[in-house]
């Protein structure tokens, strides 16, 4: 962690690298660019405060909870807001928070980082403990740059700032980490509907997960998928069997019909892809 004595409220400025697109590369499409990761975030310095002690060693980060503690999946378009809840132990109150991700070997030369850029709503929950809430956005795509590829998906670390009543800045660099990764989709169909009792019913779908290097969805082969049933009135499902998906993500089992029942294919994803589960289809048994 490092600290410092200064500001009062963030200046809400990237500072983003400056690259340029050739006339063949405009001609080529969007190349990858890198948001630079300041070397220290710096504080509005027309908002600052006359404060300039040290940074009080009381100052702590208690916890942070990323996108309600689940992983973050992206998919191919757009722009992902993720919100943060940050839980700070500290006697002078904290009045400001950012909560920023990196990934890469060093925190001064990062593969990509992603900027919280609007000011935190921090409240007092009791003597000397705060918590804050805000959010920052991830973005995939836009007419000039890539800003996500494939080799970015999986562990980020999580950086975290705080500055506190008397206007201390506290920094953690690598506080926790995160996972960011790409989106899947998944389809089940459930036939013949209705059925016979005993005869037998057919599960397809496909698996399919975001790429960001092209921006498109592909088929995602050789995946353990879970099949499994929920009987009617009954609420939750139980597991059946686990097949893999095959060429293009395809994926088909049967199964004996026996009552009625909802069917669903469960994915619980990998180092590198989010989990994705389908809504169930309902057959009926005559």
């Amino acid at each position: 962690m490092r600290k410092t004595a200064i500001g009062a409220a963030l200046s809400g400025a990237l500072a983003l690298s400056a690259l340029g697109l050739s006339a063949a590369q405009a001609d080529t499409g969007p190349e990858r660019h890198v948001n630079t990761m300041p070397a220290q975030a710096k504080w509005d310095a027309a908002a600052r405060n006359s404060v300039s002690a040290l940074a009080a060693d009381d100052t702590v980060v208690q916890s942070v909870v990323l996108n309600n503690g689940k992983d973050i999946p992206v998919g191919t378009t757009g722009v992902k807001t993720v919100p943060y809840t940050l839980t700070v132990a500290d006697a002078d109150g904290i009045v400001d928070a950012r909560v920023n991700i990196w990934k890469g070997a060093a925190y001064e030369d990062p593969d990509q980082g992603f900027f919280q850029v609007d000011a935190a709503n921090c409240v007092a929950v009791d003597v000397g403990h705060s918590k804050c809430t805000g959010s920052f956005d991830i973005l995939t795509q836009d007419d000039l740059y890539y800003y996500l590829w494939n080799g970015l998906a999986g562990t980020w670390n999580v950086e975290v700032g705080v500055l506190d009543g008397a206007g201390n800045e506290s920094w953690y660099e690598k506080f926790r980490t995160t996972k960011v990764l790409r989106t899947s989709k998944l389809t089940i169909d459930a036939t013949p509907e209705p059925v016979v009792k005993g005869q037998t019913i057919t599960l397809a779908g496909t698996l399919s997960r975001a790429s960001w290097d092209d921006f498109k969805y592909h088929g995602l082969p050789d995946q353990s998928v879970r099949v499994e049933t929920r009987k009617a009135p009954s609420t939750a499902y139980t597991s059946v069997k686990g097949i893999y998906s095959k060429t293009a993500g395809a994926l088909r089992t049967t199964v004996t019909a026996s009552v009625d029942a909802h069917y669903r294919f469960n994915f619980a994803g990998n180092p590198t892809t989010a989990v994705k589960i389908t809504t169930g289809d309902y057959v009926g048994v005559k």
